[in-house]
């Protein structure tokens, strides 16, 4: 928050129970809920979403993917430090 983008969660997993427990462990942060199954198979489908972690990082303005698998970068820290990369170029 406050640097300029958000971060969305979108469950893979495979109980309500799972998805709150996970939900929580990551600070609670805006989720696509969990009863919402034919969004959440859309977004993971559009994005040949194939394993677990994955992290898809977009500008939401141009809808551009600006890195397909964020996970490589190191948590959230490498996540911000790329974004600032991004926002500048």
């Amino acid at each position: 928050r406050g640097r300029g983008f958000e971060v969305v969660f979108v469950s893979c997993d495979r109980s309500e129970k799972e998805f709150q427990e996970y939900h929580r462990s990551m600070g609670g942060m805006l989720a696509i809920p969990y009863d919402e199954e034919d969004i959440r198979s859309n977004i993971q489908g559009h994005f040949k979403v194939n394993g677990i972690p994955h992290c898809i990082v977009f500008d939401s303005a141009s809808g551009k993917v600006l890195q397909n698998n964020a996970v490589q970068l190191g948590g959230a820290q490498g996540i911000i430090q790329a974004f600032e990369g991004w926002k500048s170029s």
